[in-house]
């Protein structure tokens, strides 16, 4: 087989070996062992990278063994069972919100998270619709009417 021949042929076992999804600032490499890594970039910024390295280790710790491609990054550490269960939309809204009190981030915020679905912040601001931003401010204004000014 010639050196190009074999080139090819490596590059398409290569490709064969990972497929990468891509999506603003988050790629997820699913790999054929069934392992996946994901990393970030951009605007996501560090704080997001730090939370995932502490549920990967968690999942180790609970599961003793990386994720799988299949598995629920954010898993139920109270389910039965050996294998991991995804973690309800509503526990990971409720501990979300939880952490948000705990930080002492201003009920205004977590109104509008809470009604909208988004956290709005400096790095992502950009990346949201004037739709997006108009429920946003709309949340906060609905929160100062409610309740006054932010004092926190």
């Amino acid at each position: 087989m010639s050196e190009r021949a074999e080139r090819r042929r490596r590059a398409r076992e290569e490709a064969k070996r990972t497929r990468t999804n891509q999506t603003g600032d988050v790629v997820r490499t699913d790999n054929l062992d069934g392992t996946a890594s994901v990393s970030f970039s951009g605007a996501v910024g560090d704080e997001v990278s730090e939370a995932v390295e502490q549920q990967l280790a968690a999942f180790r710790k609970r599961f003793g063994r990386e994720p799988r491609g299949d598995d629920p990054l954010f898993f139920d550490p109270d389910a039965p069972g050996d294998g991991p269960v995804p973690i309800s939309l509503a526990s990971m809204e409720s501990a979300f919100v939880e952490a948000m009190v705990e930080t002492g981030m201003p009920g205004s915020l977590i109104y509008a998270y809470q009604q909208t679905g988004l956290l709005l912040t400096e790095d992502n601001w950009s990346l949201r619709s004037d739709e997006e931003i108009e429920e946003w401010n709309e949340a906060i204004a609905r929160y100062k009417t409610l309740h006054g000014e932010d004092t926190e």
